[in-house]
């Protein structure tokens, strides 16, 4: 409200988004002052002068920031399990978040200035690596496309042979390190694997050699569950079991062998 008695008039130094009316009046008013949307980043800021002849010039400064949207993750997506990440939001505006990847699975789909997005990542069953992304769109804002890289499945064993003396009976761990389910299964019918249901070890046992030929087989680990097409992760276990060590008695003279 401007109280006045005489004729006063209203200017903007900033015309293309500060907006006054009246321009001009007599006596006591009213003067709406109307903001544009600023689309930009930086604040801006202008000036409203009210002048009369009586009281002269007084002027108001605006200053209007400028629309703020950025998205940022620090977290890394370190194997093929399912996880959560998270994406932090710095904005002064509305904003949607929309997955398109059907991995990636959003905790929130709007918001408002700050915020954080929690992510599930959902386990990814190939051996290859994949993309997906997030699409974020803020109001005057240009979407925004963030993107996640997961890593494909991976199999190791802590040892790639076995060697077993020839009487056999004792048993051997291996331990595995998989992403996801994985078989063990050996061919060879005097080489016996036993793993418990979900253990990530498994035990190697032989059955005596009785010949004096060396022998070798072998334990094959595999994840399952890999899709259609691709070629599964495999590693081989290979298992030795030793010569037998035969010892023949010597004969005596006054012995009579028929």
């Amino acid at each position: 409200d401007i109280k006045a008695t005489d004729i006063w008039s209203v200017t903007t130094n900033s015309s293309s988004w500060i907006q006054v009316s009246p321009t001009d009046h007599v006596g006591d008013g009213t003067l709406e002052i109307s903001i544009a949307e600023n689309n930009d980043d930086a604040t801006r800021t202008g000036t409203v002068t009210v002048s009369s002849a009586a009281s002269g010039n007084h002027t108001v400064t605006i200053n209007q920031e400028g629309k703020t949207f950025t998205v940022d993750c620090t977290d890394v997506i370190k194997s093929a399990n399912a996880c959560t990440v998270t994406v932090n939001v710095t904005s002064n505006v509305n904003w949607t978040v929309a997955s398109e990847a059907d991995w990636l699975t959003p905790s929130r789909l709007e918001g408002f200035s700050n915020g954080t997005v929690n992510v599930a990542v959902s386990f990814n069953p190939s051996i290859n690596r994949r993309e997906g992304t997030l699409l974020f769109n803020a109001t005057g804002k240009p979407a925004t496309r963030f993107t996640f890289s997961q890593p494909g499945r991976t199999l190791s064993v802590d040892t790639e042979l076995i060697a077993i003396s020839s009487k056999g009976g004792e048993s051997q761990v291996v331990t595995v390190i998989a992403d996801g389910e994985f078989e063990v299964t050996s061919s060879d019918s005097w080489i016996t694997v036993n793993r418990q249901p979900g253990a990530n070890t498994f035990t190697v046992s032989v059955t005596e050699l009785t010949s004096e030929i060396a022998r070798s087989g072998k334990v094959e680990i595999r994840l399952t569950g890999i899709p259609s097409g691709e070629d599964a992760e495999t590693r081989t276990v290979k298992v030795t079991q030793a010569i037998t060590s035969i010892e023949l008695g010597g004969f005596g003279d006054e012995e009579d062998w028929d």
